[in-house]
């Protein structure tokens, strides 16, 4: 696609047409669309040294594709041009820039561009705002993030729906300084507001009941989890089983992993080992061929 697009526009130079904006983003597009950012920037570079106008398209594009190959301070640069030109007023560059920030860990940088943003009267969407709650979570900052939330909810956003992702990111940012009750607070919130559980949250709260000894609201997720269709990984298999075993539950995870192993079907030779640990008569001892030559039981 990228090479027959590079043909295209070779051949309207050959024809002596006036290269413009439009045949230089389809070419652009191609290599990005192809994965090939080093096309992309060639053909960017050839559309500004012919004096090709640059559109406010094409910047966004060329920020994703300065963001994601790493060429962060091109990506700066392109946005002060685009500031410069009077082109800026766009969420779509912002939130590009800001989410390059909260991936390398520049977290002062992004939180600096989200409040020039807003000072400029732009309103975020829920990408960017999902995106701020991650970083002020991961800098510490979460009564900023509240706020955050507390916006989105029908404070200066105009009631912006938090979805489960945004509750999702909240929760986990407590969970990793140990306030669980926090989390707990915000998973109230998120039931309350009638969204759908889904995979990573089930995870998180898992962890977050495990560590605060609520067995009876984990058997409740899990039955959630369950009856939502939702399949537990191996990770996360693991993680209930040594909650239910550190809490001597042996039996209650016995059950646990019979019961997934009826819904998914073949169960796991690291699911076969720990109901053998667990509940030793569940189990022939020996191996099944297929597991002839790693097989073992713990029975430590």
């Amino acid at each position: 696609m990228s090479e027959q697009a590079l043909h295209v526009l070779k051949m309207m130079k050959a024809c002596g047409f006036q290269s413009n904006e439009l045949g230089y983003g389809i070419v652009l597009n191609a290599f990005v669309r192809a994965g090939l950012p080093e096309g992309a920037i060639k053909i960017f570079k050839e559309m500004r040294s012919v004096g090709c106008p640059v559109g406010e398209n094409t910047y966004i594009t060329m920020l994703n594709v300065y963001s994601k190959a790493g060429m962060h301070a091109a990506a700066e640069n392109l946005l002060s041009e685009m500031q410069r030109k009077g082109c800026h007023r766009n969420i779509i560059a912002y939130g590009t820039v800001i989410d390059m920030y909260g991936k390398v860990g520049k977290l002062r940088a992004a939180m600096q561009l989200f409040s020039r943003m807003r000072k400029q009267g732009l309103k975020a969407n829920l990408i960017v705002y999902n995106t701020m709650l991650d970083i002020y979570g991961k800098a510490g900052k979460l009564n900023d993030a509240e706020r955050l939330l507390f916006e989105m909810k029908g404070g200066a956003s105009a009631g912006l729906a938090p979805d489960t992702v945004t509750y999702t990111i909240l929760i986990n940012a407590y969970a990793r300084v140990a306030r669980f009750e926090d989390s707990m607070r915000v998973f109230s919130q998120f039931r309350a507001d009638g969204l759908n559980l889904d995979g990573v949250l089930v995870a998180v709260m898992i962890h977050v009941f495990g560590k605060v000894r609520r067995y009876e609201q984990l058997s409740e997720i899990l039955e959630q989890m369950t009856n939502c269709g939702i399949k537990p990984d191996t990770h996360m298999l693991k993680m209930i089983t040594e909650i239910y075993d550190e809490a001597g539950m042996h039996e209650k995870a016995a059950e646990f992993l019979t019961r997934m192993q009826e819904k998914l079907g073949e169960r796991p030779l690291e699911t076969r080992n720990t109901l053998q640990r667990l509940r030793p008569w569940s189990l022939p001892l020996n191996p099944s061929p297929s597991h002839s030559s790693s097989y073992s039981v713990d029975v430590t």
